[in-house]
């Protein structure tokens, strides 16, 4: 996924869970949401933001009752 330019807030969902117990991996930058992808287990659901300022305002409902694990870059 690339994130469009100027993107602000938006969230890449590149996959769900496969059911109501697994977790999401959320995970910034568009390289590392792919090596992500790669390595994550299957069945997490998984989801990419450009930076980490960009969730601030999206909704977040998607996250309700789930275990999300936040991956941040070291920049």
């Amino acid at each position: 996924m690339i994130f469009p330019a100027g993107c602000g807030t938006f969230l890449g969902r590149l996959r769900e869970p496969a059911d109501d117990g697994q977790p999401y991996l959320l995970v910034e930058g568009t390289k590392q949401m792919y090596a992500a992808a790669s390595w994550a287990p299957a069945e997490w659901g998984l989801v990419g933001i450009a930076g980490c300022n960009n969730w601030i305002g999206t909704d977040l409902s998607w996250a309700d009752e789930r275990h999300v694990v936040v991956l941040f870059d070291n920049d």
